[in-house]
């Protein structure tokens, strides 16, 4: 099952909002397989802009990962299970977790 990361999502696991957030980002991202993650090229140019400085979720976030058929989006600022052409928000600090983001944690 393939997972794209939103800009917000990546911007946490580097630590700018809260150590919280940084732990469970990072266990997300050192569980994944490589091979399942998606990283679309405008979240990296926002991932960028906003560690220089703070920046916005883009809604071509969600539209570029559906056509890399992704299955899921992990965000924050998107509403939580939301489906759209397959693609499934799922919010990583939500409790419990998503079933989806349980079954792509596992090996």
């Amino acid at each position: 099952m393939k997972v794209a990361f939103d800009t917000n999502i990546l911007v946490y696991g580097e630590g700018l909002n809260g150590a919280a957030k940084q732990a469970v980002v990072l266990k997300i991202v050192t569980s994944l397989p490589r091979e399942q993650v998606i990283l679309p090229l405008n979240v990296l140019g926002e991932l960028f802009n906003v560690l220089r400085r703070k920046g916005r979720l883009s809604r071509q976030d969600a539209r570029a990962t559906a056509e890399a058929e992704c299955r899921i989006l992990l965000s924050e600022d998107m509403q939580d299970g939301v489906t759209w052409r397959g693609l499934t928000v799922v919010n990583p600090f939500v409790q419990p977790p998503s079933p989806l983001l349980q079954n792509a944690l596992q090996p």
